[in-house]
């Protein structure tokens, strides 16, 4: 399924960032740091102080606002809104507004509304954020961008549907997608429906701005050098214009749109190379069965010693293979996308059946094990990515230690269900 991510962003030099990233956090592991959970009204903050730091890291989380809970009538609307919101704030022209955004000491400035939530961050130095602040806080007041803006943010979410300039694993991807989960936002094209998007006015990006980015869905992750006083002065500043609202109502999901457990697509450049796609779709995980899959996906198939890929490279098939956990809100499902050269396909067909047989028959928990200890080691150890700091602590606080072998069977016996599973095949012909 293709990744959809409409973004604003402003960056200095690839050598000034790479040169600033390596000083403000190289060596500096995030769990040696305490997060302080602090209450901005109904908004809630968290701090992660690294302390003789010139830069600060701050993320927006809007909760269930982003193109996967869109009403469907309007699916896509928050893409828009992703590449507007930063378009022109203030009255400024777009170009002033970049300019005006550089000159506050704001770098990496990127809103992405491509899953479940709609995510804002950016970097900025301790001495501008109330300057910072004050000015982005312009942005939720309404809209300054054009009819003209509006038009031509839409003609940039089309391109992204067009099975034309799709690459073959997206269109399998998207189409496991839309077996597993049907004409609901996480079966559709997470970019849009070009009918919903053609429809958008301004009048709807206004409201989407006011009922879906509101605080009380909001979650601010601030890591630098900042107390909490700072946070809570700042963060009035910047909230000022944003209303309390309503808590976002996640989207509903549905059923798969198809009782055939596979399908077929063509893609004419795919020549000597056959795709095949598995999809496996798996509804209210709890905290523990969520660790397990990760445990087990990551001991199964991920890296070249892993025990799915050791076993192709010792059947000698020549195939490329990557599997993608989509940890969703509402539902995750796993993805193992395959090309293969078509001289191997039968053999790589055997090969999958006689793995899913095995899996089935015989779970190897030392090795599940193994890679358990290293997920409770990285969780007490912390991460480094901080741009991703809302997903990592996720994993922070993900219960690995809890998972027992019970919780290791439950989820095998449902991943390597033949019966729970959807495969898309692409080829240059129908087969």
């Amino acid at each position: 399924m293709k990744k959809i991510t409409t973004k604003l962003k402003i960056t200095i030099s690839a050598i000034a960032l790479v040169l600033f990233c390596s000083v403000l956090f190289l060596g500096k592991n995030i769990s040696y740091f305490i997060f302080q959970g602090i209450n901005i009204g109904s908004a809630e903050a968290y701090v992660l102080p690294l302390k003789n730091r010139e830069m600060v890291y701050v993320k927006l989380v809007f909760k269930n606002a982003g193109v996967l809970h869109d009403d469907i009538e309007l699916h896509g609307i928050s893409n828009l809104v992703s590449v507007l919101l930063f378009k022109k704030i203030n009255g400024l022209s777009t170009e002033e507004t970049a300019e005006k955004i550089i000159d506050l000491g704001i770098r990496e400035l990127n809103v992405d509304s491509s899953a479940d939530d709609f995510k804002i961050s950016f970097f900025v130095r301790y001495n501008r954020i109330k300057e910072a602040f004050a000015f982005f806080n312009k942005a939720f007041v309404a809209p300054s961008f054009s009819d003209g803006d509006l038009e031509t943010a839409k003609e940039l979410i089309p391109s992204a549907m067009d099975p034309e300039t799709t690459s073959p694993g997206q269109l399998m991807m998207q189409k496991v997608f839309e077996m597993l989960y049907g004409n609901c936002n996480y079966g559709m094209n997470p970019a849009g429906t070009s009918q919903a998007i053609s429809g958008v006015s301004k009048v709807d990006i206004q409201a989407f701005i006011k009922q879906k980015l509101t605080c009380k869905n909001l979650k601010i992750f601030f890591v630098g050098d900042v107390s909490k006083s700072d946070i809570k002065t700042y963060s009035k500043i910047l909230l000022v214009n944003v209303p309390d609202g309503d808590v976002n109502t996640p989207a509903k999901i549905g059923q798969g749109s198809s009782n055939e457990p596979s399908a077929t697509i063509t893609k004419e450049n795919m020549k000597d190379v056959i795709g095949i796609a598995y999809g496996i779709r798996i509804d209210q995980l709890s905290d523990v069965e969520r660790a397990a899959l990760r445990i087990i996906i990551t001991a199964i198939f991920e890296g070249n010693n892993s025990d799915f890929s050791d076993g192709l490279v010792k059947s000698d098939i020549a195939c490329k293979t990557h599997v993608k956990l989509v940890d969703r809100s509402l539902s995750t499902s796993v993805l193992l996308c395959s090309y293969i050269d078509k001289k191997d396909f039968d053999n790589y067909m055997k090969y999958v059946n006689s793995k899913i047989a095995e899996y089935n028959s015989s779970i190897d928990y030392e090795k599940l094990n193994k890679v358990q200890e290293y997920f409770i080691k990285i969780a007490n150890n912390g991460f480094y990515n901080v741009s991703d700091i809302d997903e990592q602590m996720k994993y922070t606080y993900m219960p690995f230690d809890k998972v027992t072998q019970e919780h290791f069977l439950t989820i095998i016996k449902h991943l390597f269900n033949r019966n729970n599973m959807k495969t898309v095949i692409c080829s240059a012909t129908s087969m």
